[in-house]
């Protein structure tokens, strides 16, 4: 039987301790952590910041927080930027113009389907993450809109005007 083995008052890997990143054994293990991280191929190194940047995208999705409004091209950016590639370049591969394509990153236009699922190739992202984003970004538009109409769309309010 393996021996367990208990950290006390160290890093845990959940983020509920503070971290001395002075200490040794952080150090220690960031320098291992960086000794892995140069091993990696560039593909091994973009397919990270890729899956870095889904997480980054799953959990804005999960979020309750609806006072920051994240768009869709700020993930984007960020993915294409890991390339070294410009918006032309990207655009003219996905066979979009350089306007429509800013459009889309700066949010004046949205995404389509078809254009969810090149990115989602080309980035390692499922194209309905990239959708979602947007609709849950629409969604909290009109609601921030549109507030005070919406109140009266509940279950109580139905069952009056049926009965």
């Amino acid at each position: 039987m393996a021996k367990e083995f208990i950290n006390e008052g160290g890093i845990n890997g959940i983020g509920d301790t503070k971290i001395d990143t002075s200490h040794r054994d952080f150090k220690i293990l960031q320098e291992k952590i960086k000794a892995r991280a140069n091993s990696f191929s560039q593909e091994e190194r973009l397919a990270h910041q890729f899956l870095s940047v889904r997480i980054q995208m799953e959990s804005y999705l999960r979020s309750e927080n609806t006072s920051e409004k994240k768009l869709i091209g700020d993930y984007l950016k960020i993915l294409f930027g890991f390339l070294g590639i410009k918006n032309k370049e990207l655009a003219e591969f996905i066979g979009l113009k350089e306007s429509n394509f800013s459009a889309i990153i700066n949010g004046k236009r949205k995404l389509n389907s078809d254009l969810a699922i090149k990115l989602g190739k080309i980035f390692s992202v499922d194209p309905i993450l990239l959708l979602q984003i947007q609709n849950k970004n629409e969604v909290l538009e009109i609601k921030e809109q549109n507030s005070n109409i919406y109140n009266e769309f509940n279950l109580t309010n139905l069952l009056k005007h049926a009965g």
